[in-house]
């Protein structure tokens, strides 16, 4: 149900979101950011939403 709508609102815009986030924790960060700052971890990973 939640994710309907997610869907729905993003088939609406023909932007591509990239969302970084450290692959240990799952942690969201800027895109400069190269080390997590939750858990020291260096595998940021980004992710493109389209």
């Amino acid at each position: 149900m939640v994710f309907d709508g997610v869907d729905r609102l993003l088939s609406r815009t023909n932007q591509e979101v990239i969302v970084y986030e450290c692959r240990r924790c799952g942690t969201t960060v800027d895109e400069d950011i190269d080390t997590c700052p939750e858990c020291s971890a260096e595998a940021i990973v980004q992710h493109r939403i389209s």
